[in-house]
């Protein structure tokens, strides 16, 4: 690895006089933060990355300024700067899509081997970091665990959002697995229950049940992959129908749903074993806060009026 160092630019700095291999965006923009690359004895930047915020869930990379000399050392300084940014920039930080428009046709090949990847299924040149982080690395042991009846079939459920063993192992005799994606900090374990131990479990185990108390999903936040939720849904739809010839059980319909004053698009899927995974995409920020609907002083709703009614009465008498 070469000695490059990227720091946040102080106010004024200027930019190198190389070509920016990304065009800058269209929209106005409501922040921004530039980063330099130096080699490792310092001197002149050898590289930059500009970053502006478009809104709250979305930061365009104005300008990415190469050294056009050596193909290695452009892209190791590319991975540097654009690495440093998915970590300095707070937005980046909490899941925003990281954009960026190729400048040329060649820039777009360039970009996509850095991490970048398609935004739709046409071919509009808006590319968005996919990957943030080493994907051969377990992103967080904090994790979510699901026992699975056959980790083959899920491992390739998993393969749609990129996720890809990190570690397989096996514990107490069963087959297991960490799972890590480049673009999320969300790690899964997949424990495979053995055949031997589900021929002697209650069937009322085996079936999932949506009513029942416990965990009721897995939660995927895909802002960063800069799709709208039904774009990222076309695009799941299509990768599965093509690497395995199935197509994906939506049980719920892209929809707007409130979360405070947090405004959102979620839909729900239906992974292997009954595992429902809650795909959720942030849309925006409201200025206003919103009352909650709930306080823990509030007394709980039973669900049975008259039985309300007279606990009004006897907490009143």
């Amino acid at each position: 690895m070469l000695p490059i160092r990227v720091s946040v630019a102080p106010a004024g700095a200027v930019e190198p006089q190389s070509r920016s291999v990304v065009s800058p965006p269209a929209a106005t923009t409501a922040a921004c933060m530039l980063l330099l690359a130096t080699m490792g004895g310092g001197g002149d930047p050898v590289g930059s990355l500009l970053l502006e915020q478009e809104s709250q869930f979305r930061v365009h990379a104005a300008s990415l300024r190469l050294p056009t000399s050596d193909a290695a050392e452009r892209d190791e300084i590319a991975s540097q700067l654009l690495w440093h940014g998915a970590r300095e920039m707070a937005p980046l930080r909490s899941g925003s899509a990281l954009l960026a428009q190729p400048a040329s046709e060649g820039d777009d090949s360039m970009l996509q081997s850095l991490g970048f990847s398609a935004t739709s299924m046409d071919q509009q040149p808006l590319l968005a970091l996919l990957t943030r982080r080493d994907p051969s690395e377990v992103a967080s042991y904090s994790h979510t665990t699901l026992r699975v009846s056959d980790i083959v079939r899920s491992l390739d459920f998993w393969s749609l959002f990129h996720f890809t063993p990190s570690r397989t192992f096996s514990t107490n005799g069963a087959r297991a697995a960490w799972l890590s994606a480049p673009w999320t900090s969300l790690s899964i374990e997949l424990i495979e229950v053995p055949q031997v131990v589900l021929q002697q479990m209650p069937s009322y185990l085996l079936k999932p049940s949506s009513e029942s108390l416990g965990p009721a999903h897995v939660a995927l936040d895909v802002t960063a992959l800069g799709l709208s939720l039904p774009s990222t849904l076309a695009i799941l739809q299509q990768r599965s129908d093509s690497t395995f010839g199935k197509t994906l059980r939506v049980i719920m319909e892209p929809h707007q749903q409130m979360m405070g004053n947090l405004v959102a698009e979620v839909a729900i899927l239906r992974a292997p074993d009954g595992v429902q995974l809650r795909l959720t995409h942030m849309s925006g920020m409201l200025s206003q806060e919103i009352e909650p609907d709930w306080t823990r002083d509030q007394p709980r709703d039973s669900g049975c009026r008259l039985c309300d009614e007279e606990a009004q009465r006897k907490s009143s008498a």
